[in-house]
C-alpha cells in the first residue's frame, strides 16, 4: 500500500485518506439542532441546475388516470416498446403500426409526449427465409439464433429500412414522435449480445434458439472480419506472428483465440497469449460498438430532431456481452445520441453506485454526452429515493422509469420533485478501472476488490470509474487522486500516460500486494511509478519487497 506523488512515496496510508474524507464528510453535513434534536432542514446551496427530463413507460388505454398521474408528477413523455423478438413487418413493404398507434393516441390523450422502441435485430420470419438472413452463431455454443448475426452484409440496410418505414408512418418531426430508444442487438434491444434473459425466446424459438452466454461470431462473416482486423492492425505476417506467438502464413488463415470456442482452454498466461485474446475481446466489443455507431447515424438522419437515447446495459463487465461502456458515448457523441443506462436501483446504492452505474456515468461526463439511469424492473418506494440519489449523484441529464413505480411511489416524487435536477457533482477522486486485467479474467462480472472498495468510499466521498480508455483520453485532467486497487496487468501506454500527470501533480493510491506488469510481462514502468524500488536496484521479473 502507497500513496505517490511525483513517482515517490509521501508516506501515507490508504486509510489516512479514508479518514481524511471522513472528517471533511461529517464537517460538511453539520447542521444546527432545535431543541427536539431533529437536524434543521438546510436549503440547497447555490442555484439549482434546470430540471431533469422524466421519461417513463406508456400505460395501457384504460389507465388514463395512471397516465395523467405521472404527468402531474412532472414526467413529460412516455414509450411504447415494439415486439422485442420481431420487426412489425408481417410481409415485405406490409407494415403493422396498431400497438404504436395505440401508444401515441394514449399519450395525445392526456397531453404527453410519445417516445418509441423499435427492435430490428430479431427480423420476421419471411426475411429470415430469404438469401439475405445471417443467423448469430455461438462460438461456443454452435446455436443459431433468429436475430441477426452482426456481421451480415445486410445488417445495416436492414436498419435503414426499418427507420425509413418509421420515418414515413410517423414523419420526421417531434409532433407525432418524441423520442426513440434505439434498439440494437442483444436482450431488450441493448448494446449486447443476445445473453438468452427475455422470458419468450425458449417459447418462440425453442431451447436451442435461446440465446446463452457465448461468443456469437461463429458465422464466415464474423470470422473474415476478423481477419481483415488482424491485417489492419499488423499489416505484416511477421508482426502478426510476432505479436500472438502464431505461425500463420496467410492472414486467410487467422482463427480465433483458442479460448474464445473452448472455455476449459482458459487463457494462458504468456504474453503472445495475453496479446492474441485482447486483440479478439478488442475486435469483439470495437464490432458492436461500430454497429451502435451505424444505428445512431440511421436514426438521426430519419429524425433530425428527435431525442434519441441508447440502451447500455448488460449488468456486467462480462466480455461475452461485447459492450464497451466507455467507447458507446464516445461513439454516440457526434450523433446527439444520449446514453441511458438500465442499471439504477440494480443493487443496493452503494453496491450498484461503485459498478456499472458509475461506470457508465464516467464515461459521459467526460466525452460530454447526457446520462440517464432506467430500473431493471420494479422498484419499491425507498427504491425510488435510492435511485433519485444515484441519478443526482451522476449529475443525470434525465430519469426513465417503468410507469406503475411512480404510480406506486407518488409520494416519493411529490416530495424530492424540487431535487431531480440537472447538477454538476464536484468529484476530484478517480478510482482505476482495470480494463486489461478484467478482460484477461472473463469470468469476472465486474472486478470484485474494486465494486467492495467502492461501496464502502461512497460513505465518505465521491468518486468516479477512470479506465484504461478513458486515460488514454485524457480523463484524468478532471482529478487529483487516482485509487488502484485492483488490476496486476495493464497496458504499457497507461502507465506512461500516469507517469506523466502524476509528474504534473497527480497523486496515485496504489494498493496492491505484486508490482502490476504490462502485457508483455514487463515490471520497470509500473515500478518506477509506484515508487517501488531504487533505479538500478530491481531484477527485471525477480521478486520485491514491498
Amino acid at each position: 500500500m502507497a500513496l505517490m506523488r511525483n513517482g515517490g512515496s509521501i508516506g501515507r496510508a490508504f486509510g489516512s485518506l479514508l479518514a481524511t474524507a471522513a472528517i471533511a464528510s461529517a464537517f460538511a453535513g453539520q447542521t444546527q439542532a432545535g431543541d427536539s434534536g431533529s437536524p434543521v432542514p438546510v436549503p440547497r446551496a447555490g442555484k439549482p441546475g434546470p430540471p431533469m427530463l422524466l421519461g417513463t413507460s406508456v400505460m395501457s388505454v384504460m389507465s388514463e388516470q395512471n397516465n395523467l398521474l405521472v404527468k402531474s408528477l412532472g414526467f413529460s413523455h412516455a414509450q411504447t416498446d415494439s415486439d422485442h423478438l420481431t420487426v412489425n413487418e408481417p410481409e415485405p413493404g406490409r407494415w403493422d403500426w396498431t400497438n404504436a398507434d395505440a401508444g401515441l393516441a394514449a399519450m395525445q390523450k392526456v397531453g404527453m409526449k410519445w417516445q418509441y422502441f423499435p427492435h430490428f435485430h430479431w427480423p420476421p420470419e419471411w426475411y429470415r427465409k430469404s438469401d439475405k438472413f445471417v443467423p448469430s452463431i455461438g462460438l461456443r455454443s454452435k446455436r443459431q439464433l433468429a436475430a441477426m448475426s452482426l456481421w451480415s452484409p445486410d445488417i445495416v440496410p436492414w436498419f435503414d429500412h426499418g427507420y425509413a418505414a418509421l420515418a414515413q408512418h410517423y414523419g420526421r418531426g417531434t409532433n407525432n414522435l418524441y423520442a426513440i430508444y434505439l434498439g440494437i442487438h442483444g436482450d431488450f434491444g441493448e448494446t449486447i449480445f443476445p445473453m438468452g434473459w427475455h422470458p419468450d425466446e425458449k417459447k418462440r424459438f425453442g431451447e436451442n434458439g435461446t440465446g446463452l452466454p457465448d461468443f456469437w461470431c461463429g458465422d464466415d462473416y464474423a470470422r473474415a472480419d476478423f481477419q481483415r482486423f488482424a491485417r489492419n492492425k499488423y499489416r505484416t505476417l511477421r508482426r502478426l506472428n510476432h505479436a500472438w506467438g502464431t505461425q500463420v502464413k496467410n492472414f486467410n488463415q487467422v482463427t480465433y483465440p483458442l479460448a474464445a470456442s473452448d472455455a476449459k482452454a482458459g487463457i494462458p498466461g504468456t504474453p503472445q497469449d495475453r496479446r492474441y485474446w485482447l486483440d479478439f475481446i478488442q475486435w469483439y466489443s470495437g464490432s458492436m460498438t461500430k454497429f451502435t455507431g451505424e444505428v445512431c447515424r440511421i436514426a438521426r438522419h430519419y429524425f433530425p430532431n428527435a431525442l434519441l437515447e441508447l440502451p447500455v446495459g448488460g449488468g456486467s463487465e462480462n466480455v461475452m456481452y461485447g459492450q464497451d461502456t466507455t467507447a458507446l458515448p464516445k461513439i454516440a457523441r457526434p450523433y446527439g445520441v444520449n446514453i441511458r443506462s438500465t442499471h439504477g436501483g440494480y443493487a443496493p446504492f452503494p453496491q450498484g453506485y461503485a459498478a456499472m452505474i458509475k461506470r457508465i456515468a464516467t464515461s459521459c461526463k467526460v466525452y460530454g454526452v447526457p446520462h440517464w439511469l432506467e430500473p431493471p424492473g420494479g422498484i419499491t418506494p425507498e427504491g425510488e429515493v435510492s435511485r433519485i440519489m444515484e441519478a443526482l449523484s451522476c449529475g443525470n441529464f434525465g430519469f426513465w422509469d417503468w410507469g406503475q413505480n411512480p404510480v406506486n411511489a407518488a409520494d416519493v416524487f411529490r416530495e424530492y420533485a424540487n431535487h431531480l435536477t440537472q447538477e454538476k457533482p464536484l468529484v476530484d477522486v478517480a478510482l482505476f478501472f482495470p480494463t486489461t486485467a478484467q478482460r484477461l479474467c472473463p469470468s469476472n462480472s465486474f472486478p470484485p476488490r474494486l465494486e467492495a472498495t467502492g461501496a464502502q468510499l461512497r460513505d465518505v466521498m465521491d468518486f468516479d470509474l477512470v479506465d484504461e480508455e478513458l486515460i488514454a483520453d485524457d480523463a484524468l485532467r478532471l482529478y487529483r487522486v487516482l485509487v488502484w486497487v485492483e488490476g496486476n496487468c495493464v497496458e504499457e501506454q497507461t502507465l506512461k500516460v500516469l507517469a506523466a500527470w502524476v509528474r504534473k501533480g497527480g497523486v496515485i493510491v496504489w494498493c496492491g500486494s505484486r508490482v502490476p506488469e504490462t502485457v508483455e510481462g514487463r515490471t520497470r514502468l509500473s515500478s518506477a511509478l509506484l515508487g517501488l524500488t531504487q533505479p538500478n536496484s530491481w531484477r527485471e521479473g525477480g521478486p520485491l519487497e514491498l
